[in-house]
C-alpha cells in the first residue's frame, strides 16, 4: 500500500546507529539491531546472519518489518560483526553451534521476552535450527 511505502521509506532514512544497542551475555558484549521495539503487540523475529556476516546484513529488511508491525531485532552472534571476539583456549571451543544457540535463546528470553519467529541465513539457519530443536516454546516459527 502507498503508506505502509511512505512509512518504509522514512525507516530506510533512520541512521543505523539509532537503533545499535549492546547487551552482555556470559560476560561478552553482543551487539545486536532492534526496531519497532515497544509494539509489545506486534509479533517478534529474531533475524540471525551467516557465516563471515553481522546483524548489519539485514539492515534493509528490518525497516520493512518494523512497518509491517514486527518487533525485530537482528543479532551478531558471538565472534562476528561488532559483538566480541573472545580468544579460544587450546583446551575448550569458544565457538560452535551449541554457544550460538544457547546465545540466541538467551536472547530470546532477556530482550525479546516473548516467543519469535525465528529467520536464520547460512550459519544463522543452522543456529536458529538448534534452537527451535532445544527451546520449541521460544520458537513461534522458523524461516530458513
Amino acid at each position: 500500500s502507498t503508506e505502509l511505502k511512505k512509512k518504509t521509506e522514512l525507516n530506510y532514512k533512520r541512521n543505523p546507529q539509532d537503533w545499535r544497542k549492546t547487551w552482555v551475555w556470559n560476560g561478552h558484549s553482543i551487539r545486536y539491531a532492534v526496531m519497532n521495539e515497544n509494539n509489545r503487540q506486534g509479533p517478534a523475529i529474531v533475524l540471525v546472519h551467516g557465516f563471515g556476516a553481522s546483524a548489519d546484513h539485514f539492515r534493509y529488511n528490518l525497516p520493512v518489518l518494523a512497518s509491517m508491525g514486527y518487533r525485530t531485532y537482528a543479532i551478531d552472534m558471538l565472534g562476528f560483526g561488532l559483538s566480541d571476539k573472545p580468544t579460544i583456549p587450546n583446551t575448550f571451543s569458544t565457538y560452535g553451534a551449541f554457544v550460538w544457540m544457547e546465545q540466541i535463546a538467551s536472547f530470546i528470553k532477556e530482550i525479546v521476552q516473548s516467543d519469535a519467529y525465528l529467520l536464520g541465513n547460512s550459519l544463522g539457519g543452522y543456529s536458529v535450527l538448534n534452537v527451535a530443536a532445544f527451546y520449541p516454546k521460544l520458537t513461534r516459527g522458523l524461516i530458513l
